[in-house]
């Protein structure tokens, strides 16, 4: 979970310097961003564990249910995420960060989006 919270720190850090967009809008992207990254690292791993029951299961579902599967961990990030007294406890813990680890973590938050993407590519492939 601290994962989350320091890529949560990062992203609103990079947005307040750089991007010129409302607060609540930067947290909004954050939270579809990271919704989808969460997404598909469960469905990478239930089609590397389940693949073919899983594909029936997903043929008999129904589109609406699907989608609620999808809205239900965005409701869960936007209440644990909206909060604007995490983000300052957050800027506590991580603003005085050396510039050395500062960038490790960086190159390592970029790897876990790449890592994600190929993984989910991968076990999509497999089918």
């Amino acid at each position: 979970m601290y994962l989350f919270k320091y890529i949560y720190y990062r992203y609103m850090s990079y947005t307040e310097k750089r991007i010129d967009i409302e607060k609540s809008e930067a947290e909004l992207s954050f939270v579809c961003i990271l919704t989808f990254f969460q997404i598909i690292n469960v469905a990478a791993l239930l089609f590397f564990l389940f693949p073919v029951e899983l594909i029936f299961f997903l043929g008999k579902l129904n589109p609406i249910l699907f989608g609620v599967l999808g809205v239900v961990p965005l409701l869960f990030n936007k209440i644990i995420f909206f909060n604007k007294k995490k983000l300052s406890k957050y800027k506590e813990r991580w603003d005085g960060e050396e510039k050395r680890i500062r960038k490790i973590k960086g190159v390592l938050i970029i790897i876990y989006m790449i890592a994600s993407l190929i993984l989910f590519v991968l076990a999509i492939s497999t089918l």
